[in-house]
């Protein structure tokens, strides 16, 4: 008996010389082993819960290789890798292959004002992955909230922010600023948009 593995070199099944009609049978195992999956793991080197593995796809022309596969989609994470496949380990096709991946995230930004206690806008952080920079400073509209006489009280958005796993919300305290109003002062001395109630007649 032969015992062939699919995952060996030279895997054609080799004739058999001096058969004849009177010689006992003689069989030949050829044996196929599974080829390796795809494993979604997070920066840390750990599989991914729940995500998919699937299996490399078989080379029809040599079935002791594998052939690349495509990354899965894993909600939630995006491949550090931006290439859409990712090639079986080379020595050893049925050996699963570690694929890293980043958790994406996403976050908020509202500027609330404390006078009413209402909310005066919010900001949708758009997604990125976890350890990237978020691209964006409450400056401008901090001074667009000032030039219509609100007061800053407290900003808990840092300006070297950067995606973390959670607590990706943040919130821009205001209060609506008092602004003396006599019968001599004049209009434009009054800021675009100051509110009525911060408005303090003398």
């Amino acid at each position: 008996m032969k015992n062939i593995s699919s995952h060996e070199a030279g895997n054609n099944v080799e004739a058999i010389s001096g058969i004849t009609h009177t010689s006992d049978n003689v069989e030949v195992t050829v044996t196929y082993a599974p080829l390796g999956k795809m494993i979604p793991v997070d920066p840390s080197g750990k599989p991914i819960p729940d995500a998919p593995t699937p299996q490399f796809p078989n080379n029809p022309s040599d079935p002791s290789k594998g052939n690349p596969g495509n990354k899965p989609e894993v909600p939630g994470w995006t491949p550090v890798d931006p290439s859409k496949t990712v090639n079986p380990d080379p020595s050893d096709p049925g050996k699963n292959v570690p694929v890293p991946y980043a958790q994406v995230v996403a976050g908020t930004v509202t500027y609330i004002d404390d006078t009413t206690g209402k909310t005066l806008s919010t900001y949708d952080i758009p997604k990125g992955t976890v350890g990237s920079k978020i691209n964006y400073s409450t400056t401008e509209t901090i001074n667009n909230y000032e030039k219509q006489g609100y007061v800053l009280v407290s900003n808990n958005y840092p300006t070297d922010a950067v995606y973390k796993v959670s607590g990706n919300d943040y919130q821009v305290h205001l209060v609506e600023g008092v602004q003396p109003i006599t019968p001599d002062t004049p209009p434009t001395d009054v800021p675009t948009g100051t509110p009525e109630n911060a408005q303090q007649v003398h």
